[in-house]
């Protein structure tokens, strides 16, 4: 890594941290993170998680921190540590995929993107389950296309983590190994370690498979199915709160041009899956494949069972936004730049609205965290 990079990478790591740190104290709970903090309490540690459809991580996670003073303030600093880490490996990500200078591009979008921030301060396990699938994704792709195997150690550890954390990280890992299936039809790669990868996977797992499937019995038996839910929003909203992150009533009534941001992201990173397919087919494939199968892996089985919400999907934003640089960094400099402007301004607005209403009763709506 040069120096000016690595002094440029280690500016936009700060910047995450001073955007993840305001009223870090003092903003009220979003949805759901007061019930999970009063669940945690409530019950004999360790065990929480059990009377609801998730695993006992973030649980654990969030009983351990009830030990120590200010509880709350620790777990959401733990939260913006998870979200910095995301930056870092987005760098990496796409410093492998394309060179320094994309992985810089999109470490800074992912640094200043609004949805990144606010899960980075919400005491729930969402930024966690972004850090891993992206440390998981990263570490295929080092595999498939650059023949590290070092990785392969970690990844079990980081799919069993993941599945500890949130069930549907089956989702991902579902995604990855169809891509795998995929690029082994095409060319000759070397499968089988990562067979070992799912066989050590299965074995971590294990523990908690048998009430994972007990509560996928239990709501697949539900009357609410996801016909009964779909609307002409449903597929496009989760990528509209990448894009955008605050409600859409909300932006209209205070902020209406901010809404541009969503159809200019949708372009980007369908430009930057373009590019990256003329000049090489297997990584737009292995990108697409571990974006875009999730959202179709979560509508099939929200015929089952109702799971297609963009909380749900929150984790593939850094993926996204990898998409989108790639799409910025083929434009002219002079739309390059003005296109980022019109990010870091839009994104600015947004944040700025948050950081004021987080501190009120009402935010969560505003924001529909």
């Amino acid at each position: 890594m040069r120096p000016t990079t690595k002094q440029l990478l280690l500016g936009i790591l700060l910047i995450a941290l001073a955007v993840r740190l305001p009223n870090i104290a003092t903003h009220l709970p979003g949805t759901d993170e007061a019930l999970t903090l009063n669940v945690a309490a409530g019950q004999p540690w360790g065990t929480a998680s059990f009377e609801f459809f998730h695993p006992p991580l973030f649980f654990f996670i969030v009983q351990t921190v009830q030990l120590f003073p200010e509880p709350v303030l620790l777990l959401r600093l733990l939260m913006v540590a998870a979200g910095v880490a995301t930056v870092l490996v987005t760098f990496f990500f796409g410093r492998d995929l394309a060179g320094s200078r994309l992985g810089l591009l999109a470490a800074f979008l992912v640094t200043i993107n609004p949805m990144s921030v606010i899960y980075s301060q919400h005491g729930r396990p969402y930024i966690l389950f972004s850090l891993l699938y992206l440390l998981s994704t990263w570490l295929l792709y080092r595999f498939l296309f650059k023949q590290d195997r070092r990785g392969l150690l970690a990844l079990p550890g980081i799919y069993a983590l993941a599945f500890y954390n949130h069930y549907l990280s089956a989702l991902f890992i579902a995604a990855h190994v169809a891509v795998v299936a995929g690029l082994r039809l095409r060319r000759p790669i070397a499968w089988k370690p990562y067979v070992a990868v799912l066989l050590v996977t299965g074995l971590l797992v294990a523990p908690i498979l048998l009430h994972f499937l007990t509560n996928v019995a239990d709501l697949s038996q539900s009357p609410q199915t996801w016909m009964g839910s779909l609307t002409p929003l449903t597929f496009p909203y989760p990528v509209y709160k990448y894009a955008v992150m605050a409600d859409i009533s909300t932006v209209a009534a205070h902020y209406p041009p901010v809404a541009a941001l969503f159809p200019v992201s949708v372009a980007l990173a369908a430009l930057g899956l373009w590019r990256l397919y003329r000049e090489d087919r297997k990584k737009a494939c292995y990108l697409a494949g571990v974006f875009l199968l999730v959202f179709v892996f979560s509508a099939i089985a929200s015929l089952y069972i109702l799971i297609y919400f963009f909380r749900y999907l929150t984790y593939l934003l850094p993926v996204y936004l990898l998409l989108m640089a790639f799409g910025l960094e083929k434009q002219r400099p002079w739309l390059r730049a003005a296109l980022l402007v019109a990010f870091i301004v839009g994104w600015a607005v947004v944040l700025q609205d948050y950081f004021t209403v987080s501190l009120l009763g009402d935010w969560a709506i505003d924001f529909a965290v």
